[in-house]
């Protein structure tokens, strides 16, 4: 499990850019094959399903204006967190909250994840979602920015790592 959750890991990169850019990391080798039509809170949508290292994402595409609509794909259950209001102190005494992890489903369980996009907004000529929209979370992007001049500077003492696997589990 261990293993199959890194690789779910290492592959946040390409549902990213997937999401946003229709398009896969540079050195990704992925195949994608039309998946029909499909549905996403009452828009047409085509699906366009890309496969990667074992794994599939559905993207789908809304059908009036081709921007990314939707991405589903199987992942691990994340923990619920609640916090109760009354105060309880902590076994050890220091005072902190109580909160209790709680996983639907049980540990480790594979559960179909979506993450909506809305909100479009045209940034430097590319349009980009300033909503993503997962279960009942929300995102708001406040702003993007695309090849910056500075670029370099943002970057300067910081190691990137992406590791991926081949498709044949290399």
């Amino acid at each position: 499990m261990a293993d199959h959750h890194a690789a779910m890991r290492s592959n946040e990169l390409l549902r990213t850019t997937l999401s946003l850019l229709l398009t896969a990391p540079k050195g990704m080798d992925v195949e994608y094959t039309y998946g029909g039509l499909g549905d996403v809170d009452g828009r047409s949508c085509n699906v366009v399903i890309a496969s990667f290292g074992g794994q599939s994402f559905k993207l789908f595409l809304d059908s009036s204006s081709n921007l990314p609509a939707a991405l589903a794909y199987k992942g691990l259950g994340q923990p619920r967190v609640m916090k109760f209001d009354h105060e309880k102190s902590a076994p050890t005494g220091d005072g902190k909250d109580v909160i209790f992890f709680k996983r639907e489903g049980g540990p480790g369980e594979m559960t179909d994840i979506m993450v909506k996009f809305s909100d479009y907004r045209s940034v430097n000529g590319v349009h980009l979602p300033f909503t993503w929209t997962q279960t009942d979370e929300t995102f708001n992007v406040t702003s993007y920015e695309i090849n910056p001049a500075n670029i370099a500077e943002k970057f300067q003492n910081q190691t990137v790592m992406v590791r991926t696997r081949k498709p044949d589990g290399q």
